[in-house]
């Protein structure tokens, strides 16, 4: 399961992702798996020149920041934190007002709030 979005192009989009690979049609399109290896969320990429082997990189653990984590246990999980991302990142708030005006410019700033 990951989310794919992209930023700094428009139309800004997202969509969560159920299968195996995908193949997107936007240049600056990213992914969020929603769960990665702890040392990984926690240390970043760079962590991946020094080890060896899957298991130095520890449990899967939910893709989300301290506050992304605290934000989805307020909705019941990290799935439906990934869920509400993509229903914000795709709103008519986001794509009638903030996208056009800044959407090719700028990172989107999501707020964590209870849905």
């Amino acid at each position: 399961m990951k989310l794919l979005f992209n930023v700094r192009e428009l139309p800004l989009s997202a969509a969560l992702l159920e299968d195996e690979g995908c193949v997107h049609d936007h240049r600056h399109a990213r992914f969020a798996p929603l769960y990665v290896p702890q040392r990984l969320r926690d240390e970043g990429l760079g962590l991946t020149r020094s080890v060896k082997t899957r298991d130095e990189l520890g449990p899967l653990v939910p893709n989300l920041s301290p506050r992304g984590l605290a934000w989805a246990e307020r909705l019941g999980g990290p799935l439906p934190a990934f869920q509400a991302l993509v229903r914000f990142l795709n709103g008519a708030e986001v794509q009638g007002i903030w996208a056009p005006a800044f959407g090719a410019s700028r990172v989107v700033p999501v707020p964590l709030a209870e849905e």
